[in-house]
């Protein structure tokens, strides 16, 4: 219950913010230039592409799945955890510029 909750205060958040900002530029292009580039309206941004993928994730593991056990669906949160870590540690070192390295 609290998720489907947060997801419909994530939509009402989404669409309070572009509400404003359009009303505000009245102008479509302005208004997707400053909601890529204030801040809060970026955090609400990424707020709802987080709970929309979680959504969907989901959505896809009720599809293919069906009815987990609470043990499968722990062990899918701990793969996940750990898919994302690593993907985040490569990304890190995927970004250090290895231009300043001296030979």
């Amino acid at each position: 219950k609290s998720v489907k909750v947060y997801f419909c205060l994530s939509v009402v958040a989404l669409a309070a913010v572009i509400h404003f900002e359009y009303k505000k530029q009245k102008d479509f292009y302005n208004t997707m230039i400053t909601l890529q580039t204030k801040p809060f309206e970026v955090l609400v941004l990424c707020n709802f592409v987080l709970v929309l993928t979680d959504l969907l994730c989901l959505l896809f593991i009720k599809f293919f799945f069906g009815e987990l056990r609470t043990v499968e669906v722990s062990y899918l949160y701990e793969q996940f955890i750990q898919s994302l870590v690593s993907i985040l540690i490569v990304f890190y070192f995927l970004s250090i510029d290895i231009t300043d390295k001296k030979c």
